[in-house]
């Protein structure tokens, strides 16, 4: 009698757990949020399922909101703007254009894997250097990247956990939750933020406001003109070659800073606070 009682208080537990399971499942696909139990069991190849081409005067922005889908933009060769794209499932969003506006929207489709699966997607985008619009792109889970020189261009990027990389950067805006960010050159203003993951910028030449709550922050050359800040709550700030005639103000509540390079009379200030992390300029 007492196994049977035990067994019966066993099985109790073990049907309250699954249906919380269950239930906590359910509230967070309600919320938007993406469950991907995605175990890679091969490379299956992926189709192209749709894509619009449009003339860069036609186009004002470029929109994506994706899930578990990498982006890619590269450098157009016949002169139009081209979004395509990829998949190997027979469920999947669709590229429209509507208000001068191209986007691929997958918030509307169901893209979710659960179990045993092998969800491959991406999208393609190809623009000339006469594309001047904007740029804004919504990942979750996925990655995004760039070589092609995007200087002219406004880019908002937002992503939950993937890496994000770009050649070379006019105004850009990256929020990221997990993951790191790669740039060779920011042009113009940028404005990054990262709870979990690395900032890495080979070069800057206007401003940067940098915010990184777990991640260290390298930054090679910096020649800014306008007043910027980095800080970071754990990690370390690196900067390589201080070009900019700017008064640099640190402060650290655990750390030190090594600063070579510092104008204490210059109007223009780089802020860098880090709560646990050194700091080094040169």
């Amino acid at each position: 009698m007492k196994n049977k009682g035990l067994i019966i208080t066993l099985i109790v537990i073990l049907s309250t757990f699954v249906i919380g399971l269950v239930v906590g499942l359910v509230l967070l696909l309600r919320n938007g949020d993406m469950i991907n139990f995605n175990f890679n069991l091969g490379n299956k190849k992926m189709n192209l399922i749709d894509s619009y081409e449009a003339l860069p005067f036609e186009v004002n922005k470029i929109y994506l909101n994706l899930y578990s889908t990498d982006v890619e933009i590269k450098e157009s060769t016949n002169g139009d703007v081209l979004v395509e794209y990829y998949s190997n499932r027979n469920n999947n969003a669709k590229v429209e254009f509507v208000d001068n506006i191209i986007k691929v929207d997958e918030s509307e489709y169901d893209v979710s894997c659960f179990g045993i699966c092998n969800t491959r997607r991406k999208v393609v985008i190809y623009v000339p250097n006469t594309y001047k619009g904007l740029f804004d792109l919504n990942t979750r889970s996925g990655d995004i990247s760039s070589k092609t020189d995007l200087s002219n261009n406004s880019i908002e990027v937002e992503t939950s956990s993937g890496d994000v990389y770009f050649s070379q950067t006019g105004v850009i805006t990256i929020s990221t939750k997990s993951g790191d960010i790669k740039i060779n050159k920011v042009f113009k203003d940028g404005t990054l933020s990262s709870l979990s993951g690395d900032i890495v910028l080979d070069e800057v030449l206007k401003r940067i406001i940098i915010s990184t709550s777990s991640g260290d922050v390298r930054i090679d050359k910096l020649e800014i003109v306008t007043n910027s800040s980095i800080s970071t709550s754990s990690g370390d700030v690196y900067i390589s070659n201080n070009k900019s005639n700017c008064y640099v103000e640190t402060k650290t509540s655990s750390g030190d800073a090594l600063i070579n390079k510092s104008n204490r009379k210059s109007d223009l200030v780089l802020k860098i606070n880090t709560s646990s992390g050194d700091i080094i300029v040169k």
